[in-house]
């Protein structure tokens, strides 16, 4: 699997809230810091998704893989009517 492949793997287990093959698929010192005030580790970051998945089962993030060149593969989500 390329990158990009790698990517639209891991956005779509999130979006289907399987969880724990999006983790298979994050580095050891994985950190998100979108949306939070400081970043979070993997644990913190799954926990967060995973209530938010039970709080709201048809969230929908509409995650789009707009680019990849060498390592880096650039991505956006929407919701609602918003479109990447």
């Amino acid at each position: 699997m390329n990158k990009r492949e790698t990517v639209q793997a891991f956005v779509d287990s999130i979006q289907q809230g399987k969880f724990e093959n999006a983790k298979s698929m994050l580095a050891d010192d994985f950190q998100f810091s979108d949306a939070v005030s400081e970043p979070i580790n993997t644990e913190a970051w799954l926990g967060m998704s995973t209530s938010l998945k039970m709080a709201f089962p048809d969230l929908g993030y509409h995650f789009k893989v707009i680019g990849a060149e060498g390592d880096d593969v650039r991505t956006c989500a929407g919701w609602y009517a918003y479109t990447c």
